[in-house]
């Protein structure tokens, strides 16, 4: 049997995860302008660092850089705000069906607005994981769920967290480590999964 985790305890880490993330982004700027006047970001993946990028374009997506601004912050706490906003919905919607399958042993929050990425990790079954993060160059909020093992039971609960993420608009991954699935191929196919790397089973929608 599963277990329920504390989801208002959950939420409040994440909040307080943002807020931290601002507050050491605004800080550690406040900082580099002192030490110098190359503090620049990506204005379309808002990406930042101290060393000015050959011919204005960002390393990582190919868009514009500008030196740090208000704007930065602006864009940065909405990007931060709007993650915490989905991540929180999604959860609230795919824990119940998570904690069916698996007892949820423990999660991590980590927001890191310096690249930027943010990220919710719900740990259960050895190494296995849902995590749903923001990838900063897709430039969404995406899941993706890792299972170190996978039985039938298992796999009706994972079919059911890809279409509550369908529900709310994520794209993402699930990922089955083959030599820990005990579903036959026929099944695993008929759901949607794909052999991929390793022969791993892997479903994209």
């Amino acid at each position: 049997m599963g277990v329920k985790l504390d989801m208002n305890g959950l939420f409040k880490v994440v909040d307080g995860e943002v807020e931290r993330a601002l507050k050491e982004a605004e800080s550690a700027s406040a900082r580099r302008f002192k030490e110098s006047e190359r503090l620049i970001y990506c204005t379309r993946c808002l990406a930042a660092g101290l060393r000015p990028w050959s011919l204005g374009v960002c390393r990582k997506c190919g868009g514009l850089v500008k030196r740090v601004d208000e704007e930065y912050f602006k864009r940065l706490r909405d990007l931060l705000e709007d993650f915490s906003k989905t991540a929180k919905g999604f959860l609230a919607d795919a824990l119940p069906a998570l904690s069916e399958a698996w007892a949820l042993k423990n999660y991590a929050v980590a927001v890191k607005p310096e690249d930027p990425k943010a990220g919710v990790d719900i740990l259960f079954d050895k190494h296995s994981h849902l995590r749903v993060y923001y990838d900063d160059l897709e430039m969404e909020t995406r899941v993706l769920v890792y299972l170190d093992s996978l039985e039938p039971k298992g796999l009706e609960a994972v079919l059911r967290i890809v279409d509550v993420a369908r529900r709310h608009g994520l794209h993402g991954k699930a990922w089955a480590d083959s030599r820990g699935c005990t579903v036959p191929a026929d099944k695993m196919e008929e759901a949607g999964f794909k052999k991929g790397l390793a022969s791993d089973w892997v479903l994209e929608w």
